[in-house]
């Protein structure tokens, strides 16, 4: 196997590597050390995605590696990065809840099943992202402030919110949820602006 990460093509790997899984956490240790997170990586000529690394694929034998190229980019920078992507779509996060509660609340609430989905599916990125910050800043978030209340808290009363939501709609409760999404989970949702701004300042 020719291994090859950031074009230096003498880069030392410091265990004894079995398998393409091996090799990806040994330099992703390496690369830790330095600040740095693996952005890409080309395997035998083809680019690996993100989602394509599957324990199957992890699994693979370097003796069927050819080449394994990898290329690293600044933590920081693309937990920026990251961040960045988020700050154009969520000011419409609170807009998405008022138009979301008036679809269940109408004579087809059925039409809203599907915009519901994307909405938890939006906020668990929305999550995941912020945590990165958190994490890659070594932040406590007991200590980080959303208003008058700590992130900590600020995420735990989401998390009990959105399963309350999830009950609501298995329940067919189309106006308790209407009105869920219209006060609480509206301003848990502008918060979310609050908190991702707050951590991109901490980012500059």
């Amino acid at each position: 196997m020719k291994l090859t990460v950031d074009n230096d093509s003498h880069f030392t790997l410091v265990s004894n590597p079995k398998t393409l899984s091996d090799v990806l956490l040994d330099v992703t240790q390496i690369l830790g050390g330095d600040g740095q997170l693996i952005q890409s990586i080309v395997l035998n000529g083809g680019d690996i995605a993100p989602d394509a690394l599957t324990p199957e694929l992890g699994a693979t034998t370097l003796d069927a590696i050819d080449t394994l190229e990898i290329v690293s980019a600044n933590m920081m920078t693309l937990v920026r990065e990251s961040l960045l992507e988020m700050v154009e779509v969520l000011p419409e996060l609170p807009a998405v809840c008022h138009s979301l509660a008036e679809v269940l609340q109408s004579d087809n609430p059925v039409e809203g099943f599907g915009q519901f989905n994307q909405l938890l599916d939006i906020w668990e990125v929305v999550k995941e992202r912020q945590l990165q910050a958190v994490n890659a800043l070594a932040l406590d978030p007991e200590a980080l402030k959303v208003g008058e209340i700590s992130l900590a808290v600020h995420n735990a009363t989401l998390e009990t919110t959105l399963s309350k939501s999830r009950a609501m709609m298995e329940a067919s409760d189309f106006a308790g949820l209407g009105d869920l999404l219209s006060y609480d989970m509206n301003d848990m949702a502008q918060a979310e602006s609050k908190i991702t701004d707050a951590l991109l300042k901490m980012l500059r």
